[in-house]
């Protein structure tokens, strides 16, 4: 709890190492060997993830003040 309100406030500066991801490749078959036959994703860390979470959350009940009705597709 401590962390999320130091997030609210603006100290964000002692997070830079909570702001990483590791990006990898998991095979779709057994014998992959192009590009083609892997899967990409992304490992972000679970704090990042939660911040994310509740950031959006948060945003859900603003966002038809903030964004036209006609732009709603890139919501």
């Amino acid at each position: 709890m401590l962390a999320l309100e130091a997030i609210q406030r603006g100290h964000v500066f002692k997070f830079k190492l909570l702001n990483t991801a590791f990006i990898t490749l998991l095979p779709k078959k057994p014998d992959a060997l192009f590009i083609k036959d892997f899967r990409t994703i992304s490992l972000i860390h679970s704090f990042a993830k939660l911040v994310t979470k509740v950031m959006a959350n948060r945003l859900v009940p603003l966002l038809p003040t903030l964004v036209p009705s006609n732009q709603s597709a890139f919501v």
